[in-house]
């Protein structure tokens, strides 16, 4: 089986790097593709395997688990609504700038690591203190939705992350059929602020885990937050195998 980049790009083999839906693309690519020999991930939700127990887990893995928690609860309504009425809720999006901005802020706001973004400013009236880069990057994003008028067509990659009902579509992570087998190499860097921080265990059962990373800070919007840690992680995982 060959494949458009080694085929376009006359690559024998190359790396794939990506996270949250770029994970799930990354990690299929990995497996079905002999060119593909390696996926780095920053983003991969597998659950509690057979057998483990979350006695073992550090303080810091337990706070990610709790973080996992509480973006299920009440975090993730927008997937299920991405990936069942995608184009009711694109249609909103995409008659109203007001709408698209509330919808997309609050993603920025909510999975981002302070830590990436200090504030540096304080809001006119109310004294709220934000940072004005984070702010200049939520207007960057959004008028690239709207400018482009492709808010709605975003959202249909989620109809491959989620089935009806909400359940897990059969390419998760977690899934035997998408594990990253050797000689396939997976890597993975971990942010503490990402919305489903997962512990390097549970990791290590869902492919050839042979690189794994953990940075102080940085959240789900890792390569926008932390560029320069995710292009030191993606070196250092070549270098594994170079």
């Amino acid at each position: 089986m060959s494949d458009l980049i080694s085929l376009a790009l006359g690559f024998k083999n190359y790396v794939v790097q990506g996270g949250y839906i770029g994970s799930r693309v990354a990690r299929y690519m990995a497996v079905k593709y002999p060119s593909c020999v390696a996926a780095l991930l920053n983003y991969s939700p597998v659950p509690l395997p057979p057998g483990m127990s979350t006695d073992t887990l550090t303080e810091d893995e337990k706070r990610g688990l709790a973080r996992g928690d509480q973006f299920r609860t009440d975090g993730c309504a927008y997937a299920l609504m991405h990936a069942t009425r995608p184009s009711t809720i694109g249609l909103v999006l995409s008659t109203s700038p007001p709408a698209l901005l509330a919808w997309i802020a609050e993603k920025f706001l909510d999975w981002t690591d302070p830590a990436s973004f200090p504030h540096n400013s304080v809001l006119e009236g109310s004294g709220t203190p934000y940072s004005r880069k984070l702010m200049d990057q939520i207007l960057l994003s959004v008028s690239l939705y709207w400018l482009t008028g492709m808010a709605h067509t975003s959202l249909y990659a989620y109809r491959e992350v989620f089935t009806m009902g909400g359940k897990p579509a059969p390419s998760s992570h977690a899934s035997p059929e998408y594990h990253i087998a050797a000689p396939k190499m997976l890597g993975f860097s971990y942010f503490p602020m990402e919305v489903a921080p997962t512990p390097e265990k549970w990791i290590e059962t869902s492919g050839n885990l042979v690189f794994w990373k953990k940075h102080a800070k940085g959240g789900h919007f890792a390569a926008f937050e932390q560029p320069i840690a995710i292009l030191g992680d993606l070196e250092e995982f070549i270098e594994v195998f170079i």
